[in-house]
């Protein structure tokens, strides 16, 4: 059953995404159905809110599943924190990005953090028809010590998907520009599961933030570019 909510939610942009300039590109959504409600229209949406709900964006269709099969959580690390819960972050269109949705708290500029010793895992689940690549951003990316940041959204029946790793560790280690990219990965336009899986993980003596995650569906016939530098 779709959420009337989705279409009523007042516009709070300036509130929930800080300075952003929140001016969409001109993208013809011609292949969209007049019958489904437009993923993201309006902000700020808290993934809750999209629990049995059927949108669309940019002739991509997005269904989500209900919030107990939504979004699970683990802390993981030696040190607990605080669950993060459906009703804790947002789900919203990325103004940069016509093929794109940002995740990120529901006050964005805030970001996610951990310490040493602090460690989550969260992953969102839904499906998607229509798109026939995927890829995905993490905006300001910082990790201390052996923290580490990873990432990855599977297309679960189509055994392909894009992968995101940042930690000091690694060989070459990461090199914590403003904006980093997943490797995209490429499936058919039929109706596919999405698992998105992020962990934040402090290690042993370090530290992991990240401002959001970006998620890109690309559509047939349409290019799949990064996002504008801000």
């Amino acid at each position: 059953m779709r959420r009337p909510a989705l279409l009523l939610i007042p516009l709070l942009a300036a509130c929930a995404m800080g300075n952003r300039t929140f001016t969409a590109p001109s993208v013809p959504r011609a292949q969209d159905s007049p019958d489904l409600p437009l993923c993201g229209a309006h902000f700020p949406i808290r993934a809750a809110n999209y629990a049995n709900v059927t949108c669309q964006r940019n002739g991509v269709t997005f269904l989500y599943p209900d919030r107990d099969h939504l979004w699970t959580f683990q802390s993981t690390g030696r040190v607990a924190v605080r669950p993060i819960r459906p009703e804790d972050f947002v789900i919203v269109s990325d103004p940069d990005g016509p093929y794109a949705f940002i995740v990120c708290p529901r006050h964005c500029p805030d970001g996610w953090s951990v310490k040493a010793g602090q460690s989550w895992t969260g992953t969102l689940t839904f499906s998607v028809s229509g798109a026939v690549q995927t890829g995905l951003a993490v905006e300001s990316p910082k990790v201390t010590g052996d923290g580490r940041i990873t990432a990855y959204e599977e297309i679960t029946d189509a055994g392909v998907g894009t992968r995101f790793n940042c930690s000091l560790l690694d060989n070459p280690p990461c090199p914590m520009k403003d904006t980093m990219y997943g490797n995209p990965g490429s499936f058919s336009p039929a109706q596919h599961e999405v698992k998105f899986t992020w962990t934040l993980s402090g290690g042993d003596n370090g530290t992991a933030s990240i401002q959001e995650w970006s998620q890109h569906f690309r559509p047939e016939g349409a290019s799949l570019r990064p996002r504008r530098p801000r």
